[in-house]
């Protein structure tokens, strides 16, 4: 669940967010474990409370449902919709028909955009628009975004891009028209080995790497484990569970597969309830995740962006594929790595050590094996 600071603790960077006229229009850069999540409720809220007409636009179920207890803390989740939800229902609400598309899941941008400029949107349905993850959108969506919106508060980390269609912080800029940038560097989330560690996978993009969080937020460097066989990693997994029961416990893993797998094997031994997330197509009857209670959930890698875990599990290791040095690779565990507040555990099974593990900066870690 995520924890929302009161409005007098928010720190400099994000009260300079903050004080921006409430017309105005920025993007808002910063790395994991910043604040960009709290920057956009805030925002909704001011906005909200001076009954200007706002949306606060997420790209996917999981993290809607993450920040909920939170937005509902400030009285803004009826504000709160997905880019799957609102963009179809928004569409239909201007023009009495659904958005045309290439293909079923693909809008056609260029369509909608003519469509917009020969019948523009009425005043009615234009709302004060900000954007939580914002590279999670297509570079595509801002140029319609530009076109219907009264303000845009766009916050990204292209450094946690994860997919091919998503949106780096200079296609974000050319397509919104939105010229004033902001960037948060205060690592709020991480101990400071688990920081250390992430930072590895930093690819080098302009929304940047946070500050490492101060010596005092010392803890236990993140921990690799060599295991015989999934049935072991099970085995560390509950026994983690049975001994800290008030952590959350996120179980990230790279295939709907292996979550399936995992979670029938978690749900016969573990204390709480196992949770599990996937799509609404793959779910095949697993129980949502609430956020308010600690357990074990599980949740795909594709999934794990905005989240974050009192503790980490990066199991099976050995099943990553791919180049590890590539840059896509390198950005999933930028990602991964930073969802872990206290306690990370990376994890491999089967003989022999696998080439992602020997690619990983050893010497950041409590080698257990």
């Amino acid at each position: 669940m995520l924890e929302l600071p009161d409005f007098n603790d928010l720190s400099a960077e994000q009260d300079d967010v903050l004080d921006l006229p409430l017309d105005a229009s920025v993007i808002v850069t910063g790395p994991p474990g910043t604040g960009k999540t709290i920057i956009a409720i805030w925002r909704a809220n001011m906005l909200h409370k001076a009954r200007r007409p706002t949306l606060l636009l997420m790209y996917g179920k999981l993290l809607s449902t993450y920040t909920g207890a939170a937005v509902k803390e400030l009285d803004v989740d009826s504000l709160v919709s997905t880019y799957h939800s609102w963009f179809p229902t928004f569409y239909k609400q201007a023009y009495g028909q659904a958005p045309p598309k290439v293909d079923r899941w693909t809008y056609d941008w260029n369509a909608c955009k003519e469509k917009m400029m020969k019948s523009p949107v009425p005043k009615m349905l234009q709302r004060h628009i900000i954007v939580d993850e914002g590279q999670d959108m297509p570079k595509d969506f801002y140029l319609m975004l530009r076109m219907v919106s009264r303000s845009m508060t766009i916050l990204a980390d292209e450094n946690q891009r994860i997919t091919d269609d998503q949106s780096t912080i200079a296609e974000i800029t050319a397509a919104s028209g939105v010229k004033e940038v902001r960037t948060l560097t205060r690592n709020f989330r991480n101990t400071r080995p688990i920081a250390e560690f992430a930072a590895q996978f930093y690819v080098g993009l302009s929304s940047g790497i946070p500050e490492l969080p101060a010596e005092s937020r010392a803890g236990e460097r993140p921990v690799l484990q060599g295991h015989k066989d999934l049935a072991e990693t099970v085995r560390q997994i509950i026994s983690y569970e049975s001994t800290f029961r008030d952590h959350t416990i996120g179980v990230l893993v790279p295939q709907v597969r292996l979550l399936k797998s995992l979670y029938n094997r978690l749900s016969i031994k573990a204390k709480k309830p196992v949770q599990a997330y996937v799509s609404e197509k793959q779910n095949g009857g697993l129980p949502n995740l609430d956020f308010a209670k600690p357990g074990i959930k599980l949740v795909t890698w594709a999934s794990a962006k905005g989240l974050e875990f009192d503790t980490v599990f990066l199991p099976e290791l050995q099943t990553v594929k791919g180049d590890p040095k590539s840059e896509e690779l390198r950005m999933k565990m930028y990602v991964l790595s930073s969802r872990a507040k206290q306690r990370l555990f990376l994890s491999y099974s089967g003989e022999g050590t696998p080439l992602f593990v020997d690619s990983l900066p050893l010497n950041l870690l409590e080698d257990r094996r």
